[in-house]
């Protein structure tokens, strides 16, 4: 997958993450956790 793909998708991934926990009324310090596990689960599923 190229890296423009990948960035886009994890941007769709992780905007879905957030929007999620926003509505399931979590505080901006578990939205900004669950973002950041998102992440690095979807970058060490790229490599």
């Amino acid at each position: 997958m190229s890296l423009p793909k990948f960035f886009i998708g994890m941007m769709f991934a992780l905007a879905i993450v957030i929007g999620w926990s926003y509505f399931d009324g979590a505080s901006a310090r578990t939205i900004l956790l669950r973002a950041i596990v998102c992440a690095v689960i979807i970058q060490a599923g790229y490599f």
